[in-house]
């Protein structure tokens, strides 16, 4: 996983991460948005990233961008 970005604006927070995503054939590398709430293994169809579990939250403050995670199966 690798963050690409932290915005925030009228909507909330969305995070650009570059995860690999299941593909027909295999994964792909892939910059998917995220939002807090989203589980990463739902968007990703890859079991590596089940135990990353939900984004919890997000902080966009300029050179301190963060994404925060939930597991819930701790």
């Amino acid at each position: 996983m690798k963050l690409i970005s932290v915005n925030s604006n009228s909507n909330g927070f969305s995070a650009r991460i570059e995860v690999y995503k299941r593909t027909k054939n295999d994964a792909d590398k892939k910059v998917i948005t995220f939002k807090p709430g989203d589980d990463v293994y739902t968007k990703t169809k890859l079991q590596v990233y089940e135990q990353v579990g939900f984004i919890q939250d997000m902080d966009a403050t300029p050179g301190n961008e963060t994404v925060i995670f939930l597991d819930f199966q701790t």
